[in-house]
This record gives structure tokens, C-alpha cells and sequence, in this order.
């Protein structure tokens, strides 16, 4: 299990990804972004799938592999008011409901979901000298425990059980709703969490 020193060294590692995300969504979406990874815990899949809230509830999903010196999954989890307002703030679209997205809209929740993995991962790499890159993603939009169901699955059978969780914060300049997520990275089973922090 990891220790407090490691959730200091995650804290600083996040600190950094969710600078570099900032600058690149404000770049690309021409408004200022704040971006921010407020609290992170290391829980296992079955603690996920048991604890989840809102089981009921659409979210949106956005999930790669990463690969090269560490290799791994990782995820993120939006709920559906957050998608919503993704699409309003980001892409001036305003729908009811993220059933009526369109491929468009998907393309859109798809890049701001690779640009917050891939900023996490380029920080954990620069902080530890080592590669981490992420294939390109797919998106998913459904009920969170249909989402999490499929998502155990293809973790349970390739033996990935200790999962990082971090939330996940964006407020869009002039908003006041802001947008809440959850990060989620899995490592292979041979290169966890605790021996990647070890490597510094």
C-alpha cells in the first residue's frame, strides 16, 4: 500500500499535470480554464464497483492504454452534468441530455478527456524520467454501473486491481457551474503505483 510520502509525490505530480492542462485547454478553447486534481486515494476495483454512487445515472467515459516504460490504463468519468456543461462552455452546445450528443459532441468530450490523461502522464514521466504514452482513446457515453461493469471486467481479466483515483476539477472563466470528474490510472500488476513512486 502506498504511504503518505507517496501521496505527497502524487499531489505534486498531479499539481504539475493539471498546470500543463490548463494551458493547453485555454489555448485550445481560447477562454481561461482552471484545472485542478483536489484530493486522490488508491482503491481496488471491487472497492470501485461496490461504493460507486449514482449507479442509476449517465456519465460520460473517456479510456486509453498508455504504454513504454510503464504501461497501463487509464480513465475518466464524467457525470452527465459535466459532459453537459463541456459542451456548453467549450463548444457552445446546449442539449437536455447527453443521449442526444452527436459525433461531434463525442469528439469534443473525447479531447478534453486525452488532454487531462495525457497531462497527468507527461507529468508523472517528467517527474520520473520514464515514458508513459497514451494510445488514442475512446469514448463512451452510458449508465455509470454499466460503464463500470464493462471497465472491471477488462481490468479483472488482465489481473490490474490497484486503482488511483483523483478528482477532477475545471471551472471555465465567467462560470459558476463548475466541471467534476474522476481520473482513474491503473498500472499493470507488475508495475504498481508504489514502484512507480519508488523509481524516484
Amino acid at each position: 500500500m502506498i504511504d503518505k510520502k507517496d501521496i505527497e509525490l502524487l499531489n505534486r505530480i498531479t499539481t504539475v499535470g493539471a498546470q500543463n492542462a490548463a494551458l493547453v485547454l485555454t489555448k485550445m478553447l481560447g477562454t481561461p480554464i482552471e484545472v485542478n486534481f483536489p484530493d486522490v486515494e488508491v482503491i481496488s476495483v471491487e472497492e470501485i464497483l461496490d461504493t460507486a454512487p449514482d449507479r442509476d445515472k449517465l456519465y460520460g467515459f473517456v479510456f486509453c492504454r498508455f504504454s513504454g516504460d510503464v504501461d497501463g490504463v487509464a480513465a475518466l468519468l464524467l457525470p452527465e452534468s459535466s459532459v453537459l456543461t463541456v459542451l456548453e462552455a467549450f463548444y457552445g452546445r446546449k442539449l437536455d441530455s447527453i443521449r442526444f450528443m452527436n459525433d461531434t459532441d463525442f469528439s469534443g468530450v473525447k479531447e478534453v478527456g486525452n488532454i487531462l490523461i495525457a497531462s497527468f502522464l507527461n507529468a508523472l514521466s517528467n517527474a520520473y524520467n520514464i515514458t508513459a504514452l497514451p494510445s488514442v482513446p475512446d469514448v463512451a457515453v452510458d449508465e455509470l454501473a454499466i460503464i463500470l461493469e464493462d471497465f472491471s471486467l477488462i481490468l479483472m481479466a488482465e489481473e490490474k486491481t490497484e486503482l488511483v483515483a483523483f478528482k477532477t476539477r475545471l471551472v471555465p472563466q465567467h462560470r459558476e457551474d463548475a466541471i467534476f470528474g474522476t481520473l482513474l490510472i491503473l498500472f499493470e500488476p507488475e508495475q504498481s503505483i508504489k514502484g512507480v513512486l519508488q523509481k524516484k
